[in-house]
């Protein structure tokens, strides 16, 4: 693990034999704890990267639930949006063909109209 950023990315306290590091996820404190056995020496740079690694493994937990949500609503709108897209797609070729076959009327009572009066 990277000290440098490790001690950028949290705070730590300790307590007794026991460092705790806080970090903030989405606006949220987020804490993990560790506490050295009681038959052990107490080492604080040890205490602080365990804390650190527990606190980041909370962190992306919790981005990774965040993440899949995400995903799923952003899933939902891709379909409304692609069926929207057909819909519009379907009625652009729908008026794109009323807009052909209204020419070809026109085009058709003008030619009848043409030889009427040519008739006269």
């Amino acid at each position: 693990m990277n000290e440098k950023n490790t001690f950028n990315k949290y705070k730590f306290y300790k307590k007794g034999n026991t460092t705790i590091a806080v970090s903030s996820y989405a606006g949220k404190r987020v804490k993990a704890t560790a506490k050295c056995d009681p038959r052990d020496s107490y080492n604080e740079m040890d205490g602080k990267h365990l804390a650190a690694a527990r606190c980041n493994w909370k962190i992306a937990c919790k981005r990774a639930k965040r993440a899949e949500k995400k995903f799923i609503e952003a899933k939902k709108q891709k379909e409304e949006a692609d069926k929207y897209f057909e819909r519009m797609h379907n009625y652009m070729n729908d008026s794109a063909a009323a807009k052909y076959i209204a020419y070809q009327n026109m085009k058709r009572y003008e030619g009848n109209l043409s030889g009427k009066e040519r008739a006269e």
